[in-house]
């Protein structure tokens, strides 16, 4: 279970991009450039992002970003900790953080190049005279401090370089940019001294994440090809286009959807499907210990407007009832492999061919065979769906169904979408033994704020050439409820932005741990359990292709 259901909303792209095996060599090509148009540019934006307007201006925004800056303003002193004398002072976040401040409110750019593993650190901004000026003294502060030298600041063209061993740091300021670095040799890095333009868009992102994951370990394992996102202003929400360029022919095998429309049922808030996934469900973790005979090309997903983060998740599969009668004793090792010494106790209920996990607090994951119209599918779930009610609006499955190209679908409610997302992740870290976060953090007060004002997100993946993935999103944030959830605990990990750390484990008992990773074999249907879920919302997705 544990983060089953945001890797749910990421695997399409995620997952593809673990096949990837090229990458290219270091040199002064950037491996990221991150080009901004700065907050103040998008609160000045009148029509247009309204709703990223209202979140920037949310009292927890300016407090997590500030939480966020003042860990990134380490990064630095970090990338370069083996080139500094051993007695320079740890000053760096204290100059840097304001510097980040104005990259943050301006627009600006930020890019990586050379060694992966201990890059040069690129960066500009678009400031008036007194900012500019502030960054000079700074920046010549942060290399007397580092013992670099000392920087000749004064004259209104100011352009200096200063270091020795491997490290130096840049300044100059051209054309109304202020621009900066952080490089191991002496030769300046500014070239062309002029940011392309964005053209119409708030980001411009280029990142090659197998080279990024060599400074940054938390990417490491995302091995993403070379990427472009763009996103943009459209109305009072977002457009995001990214593009993923493969080295090697995608071995996506695309077949005709496969949907339960029968058992996908109101109060829908998120509906997601992929397909071509067979090749890559070996990497994912512990699937392996499942030996499953024909393992499946597609997925479908689903939550439902009722309490406690209801989800559900399905397959297409042919022999279902005796397909999860042979995986029912290897299940627990699949959920070993997310929660080692897992609490309470692995059922096999006989008589309705049902494997289910009790004994944990509030869900009771379970799988168990389904039919829709003549197809069998396995389906998953935090806990049984709500007896009947209406089936999901045919207009949203018309979104996938009959789609040649389409690998990867996702509509969610997310301002209800964003609290499911919270209590799984406190579920998860309950069953695990860890402490729950605070709901005093500022990314847990952050997300109380957030969530009423976002809409809907829709997000497709498309199969665009033989060696290319598009996506395409419309959001108001940028984000769905997962990743935005996701964000705030990596946000709150100690080693951000380098490492991704859930909450530490809870000292003392907790859940007891499951004494046999074999199932209890039952042969009667147990009692109704009284956790029935909630009542419905009136709320209905938006199907509207974009």
């Amino acid at each position: 279970m544990k983060r089953v259901s945001w890797s749910v909303g990421l695997a399409a792209v995620i997952l593809c991009g673990c096949i990837e095996k090229g990458s290219r060599s270091a040199s002064d090509t950037p491996f990221f450039h991150l080009h901004w148009a700065g907050a103040a540019s998008i609160l000045e934006g009148g029509t247009n992002a309204t709703k990223l307007q209202e979140a920037l201006k949310l009292p927890t925004t300016a407090q997590v970003h500030s939480e966020a800056l003042a860990k990134l303003a380490r990064v630095p002193q970090e990338l370069w900790k083996r080139s500094l004398p051993a007695d320079a002072p740890d000053t760096s976040a204290t100059i840097l953080q304001p510097i980040l401040e104005d990259i943050w409110q301006n627009e600006a750019t930020i890019s990586l190049q050379g060694k992966p593993a201990q890059p040069d650190v690129l960066f500009a901004a678009r400031l008036d005279s007194a900012k500019d000026e502030s960054w000079n003294r700074a920046l010549a502060q942060l290399a007397q401090n580092w013992k670099l030298g000392s920087a000749s600041i004064e004259g209104p063209s100011a352009r200096w370089s200063v270091g020795g061993r491997d490290l130096y740091i840049h300044y100059t300021r051209q054309n109304g940019w202020t621009f900066a670095a952080f490089t191991r040799g002496s030769k300046s890095p500014f070239g062309k001294l002029q940011a392309a333009s964005l053209n119409g868009a708030i980001i411009d992102l280029r990142a090659d994440c197998r080279l990024l994951g060599e400074a940054f370990p938390v990417l490491a394992a995302y091995k993403l090809p070379p990427s472009h996102i763009r996103v943009m202003p459209r109305g009072e929400s977002l457009r995001t286009e990214v593009k993923l360029a493969f080295s090697e022919r995608l071995p996506i095998k695309l077949e005709p959807w496969a949907i339960p429309t029968n058992i996908v049922t109101e109060p829908i808030i998120s509906f997601t499907c992929a397909q071509g996934i067979r090749p890559l469900l070996d990497q994912l973790k512990g699937f392996s210990k499942l030996r499953l005979k024909d393992p499946p090309n597609q997925y479908c997903a689903w939550g439902l407007a009722t309490v406690h983060a209801q989800t559900f998740v399905s397959v297409p599969m042919p022999n279902a009832t005796n397909v999860v009668k042979d995986i029912a004793g290897r299940l627990p090792e699949f959920v070993s492999a997310y929660f080692p010494n897992p609490p309470g106790s692995f059922i096999w209920i006989s008589n309705r061919a049902e494997w289910i996990w009790s004994g944990l607090p509030m869900v009771i994951p379970y799988v168990h065979p389904q039919r829709s119209g003549n197809r069998e599918f396995l389906v998953a779930g935090f806990f049984r769906a709500p007896g009947q009610s209406n089936t999901a609006p045919a207009e949203l499955f018309a979104q996938v169904i009959g789609r040649t190209n389409l690998v990867y679908y996702d509509w969610e409610l997310t301002d209800q979408r964003l609290p499911h997302a919270r209590q799984t992740f406190q579920l998860s870290d309950i069953i695990a033994g860890r402490r729950i976060q605070a709901t005093n953090f500022a990314t847990q007060r952050w997300i109380g704020e957030l969530a009423p004002i976002l809409g809907n997100t829709v997000t497709e993946v498309t199969l665009s050439g033989p060696k290319e993935l598009s996506l395409v999103r419309k959001s108001d944030v940028g984000l769905t409820g997962y990743e935005i959830a996701l964000l705030g605990r990596w946000i709150d990990s100690p080693r951000f932005p380098f490492q991704y750390e859930p909450p530490p484990l809870k000292r003392g008992p907790h859940l007891p741990p499951q004494t046999t990773n074999r199932p209890l074999q039952l042969t009667n249907q147990p009692a109704q359990t009284t956790n029935r879920p909630g009542q419905a919302t009136n709320r209905s997705p938006e199907t509207k292709k974009q």
